[in-house]
């Protein structure tokens, strides 16, 4: 099953963009794998770094998040 898609984006000029695309329920079980796969990580990785006060694992955390947001 495909479901079309229209997202729009004003740039910073302004510009509004749009465009159509598709999303697959392949593509979205994908994702779903990826996303289990990180919170499988923070579950164990993260809360290991807090428990030994590990602020370079913690940054690096918070640097991809704000990299995917």
């Amino acid at each position: 099953m495909e479901k079309e898609l229209t997202h729009d984006r004003m740039h910073e000029h302004g510009i509004v963009h749009s465009h159509t695309h598709s999303h697959t329920h392949k593509e979205t079980k994908a994702v779903l794998n990826r996303m289990s796969k990180i919170i499988g990580h923070i579950d164990h990785c993260i809360v290991e770094a807090v428990k030994e006060n590990d602020t370079e694992s913690i940054e690096e955390l918070k640097n991809a998040i704000d990299k995917f947001l």
